[in-house]
């Protein structure tokens, strides 16, 4: 028998095999341009189950792509050349919560929102948060170390990882951490996986640190004319007045009259500025009246809002949050995922710009900037009305010898997957991508987990 037709008859109703039942799986939300073929989705509720399943497939020889919610942008959770593809999503219990430590055990599966949602009334929180909350799975953030909002304040989402289950292209399940805050017994296998973008392993179950919910916060909306006076701002807010930043994003002004277009924005200013900085701190009434004076007389922005009711923030987050939805209007759009340090951005913003302009005769609304700006990490957007494949290409060689020049790196919260690995040597060194390759030789020798994703096709 087929070894596929196999896998069929032994899960049944866990096993899809028609066209229309495989095609929400097939890709992710990246612009891959190229086929779309699987031979089967795979729907396991518990680790055993995919033990098994990944021991036939490793047995038979058959190339597995691990799926979570599928909202990454670099192609990761492609099926391409009818690999199985293996979901997750069945596998969305919340296990335990522990408030002691604080901590949660989950299934890979867990949905991110569904997850802050059930911690909330413990008054607890996950740190990794994120646009694609709603459809994101907890698992793929690992998998992909999700970054998110809060990253400038609390770091990437292996810095909330007290235990890990994975289960090994064989079948071997290694579980990892055991939830603890102090395990120093040696190397720290989880880190391995952690990022790996199912190249290693499949996280199955993590028991992931919390912080406490903030109860009070406030949100501000900063008009400026220049990234060097929203980062002396931010500068100013840590340093001087020692509040808490939850968030500190921003938008071009480009971005925020493309949002508009499509949504109910109100203008928010009377002026004009270059960039829209939403601003989010821990609430603390004394430091904040003195932060507000500065805002009001002494800080390099040309006029300031802040929220005062729930439907407020929400019309300040859709500046930042509706910028891709909006883009999707825009036709065939190209998307770039960078960081640099703090210090560097606004001059690898300037000389940016210039490079549109002088080498691929970009207009101002042809190119976006917004994205993470307190921790350096930078979403690039780009128009293209023709010959998309030949000019996305020219603009990444560009681009990312630029970021490589800055010392950043081409992917600050979205990975390598497909559409990044022939510019993974940018910002890896030779020798750090021949350890890569070796590590994937030992883990998965018949190299059947996420094919052709990460690593360059020659090293």
């Amino acid at each position: 028998m087929n070894p596929t037709h196999a896998l069929s008859a032994q899960w049944k109703k866990q096993f899809l095999t028609s066209e229309e039942e495989i095609t929400p799986y097939l890709k992710d939300w990246s612009e891959w341009k190229g086929n779309l073929k699987s031979n089967g989705v795979f729907l396991p509720r518990s680790t055993k189950e995919i033990s098994q399943f990944l021991k036939y497939c490793y047995t038979h020889h058959l190339k597995v792509v691990p799926s979570g919610g599928r909202t990454g942008l670099c192609g990761g959770a492609i099926a391409s050349s009818g690999e199985l593809i293996l979901s997750l999503e069945k596998m969305n219990h919340i296990l335990e919560i522990d408030p002691y430590t604080p901590s949660v055990t989950v299934e890979a599966g867990v949905i991110n929102q569904k997850l802050q949602e059930k911690l909330a009334p413990h008054f607890l929180e996950w740190t990794v948060d994120l646009p694609a909350r709603g459809s994101c799975q907890v698992g793929g953030n690992l998998a992909t170390n999700a970054g998110g909002i809060q990253a400038l304040n609390f770091g990437m989402a292996k810095r909330t990882v007290l235990g890990l289950e994975v289960v090994l292209a064989d079948g071997t399940i290694l579980e990892m951490g055991c939830g603890l805050e102090k395990n120093n017994t040696g190397p720290d296998l989880m880190n391995l996986f952690l990022g790996s973008e199912g190249i290693f392993g499949v996280i199955t179950k993590a028991t992931l640190k919390l912080q406490p919910l903030v109860q009070k916060s406030s949100l501000y909306l900063l008009l400026c004319n220049s990234v060097e006076d929203a980062l002396s701002v931010l500068k100013t807010v840590r340093n001087e007045f020692g509040l808490r930043v939850l968030a500190f994003e921003f938008s071009c002004k480009h971005s925020k009259e493309l949002v508009s277009q499509y949504f109910e924005v109100p203008s928010f200013f009377k002026e004009s500025g270059e960039y829209f900085i939403i601003l989010k701190t821990a609430q603390d009434l004394e430091k904040q009246t003195l932060f507000e004076e500065y805002l009001a007389e002494k800080a390099p922005i040309v006029s300031s809002l802040k929220a005062n009711s729930a439907k407020e923030e929400a019309s300040f987050w859709m500046i930042r949050e509706n910028v891709t939805e909006s883009l999707k209007n825009k036709g065939m759009v190209h998307k770039q995922d960078v960081t640099l340090k703090i210090s560097d951005l606004a001059g690898f913003i300037l000389e940016w710009k210039s490079l549109l302009k002088k080498d691929f005769n970009f207009s101002d609304t042809e190119s976006f900037v917004f994205g993470h700006v307190g921790d350096g990490n930078l979403h690039l957007n780009y128009c293209i009305a023709k010959d998309y494949i030949a000019t996305k290409d020219k603009i990444d060689q560009a681009v990312y010898a630029m970021v490589a020049r800055y010392q950043g790196s081409i992917s600050a919260e979205h990975g390598i997957g497909l559409l990044k690995k022939q510019h993974l040597s940018k910002t890896r060194s030779e020798e750090e991508i021949k350890l890569i390759q070796k590590l994937k030789n030992i883990l998965d020798s018949r190299n059947i987990l996420n094919p052709g994703k990460v690593l360059p096709d020659s090293i």
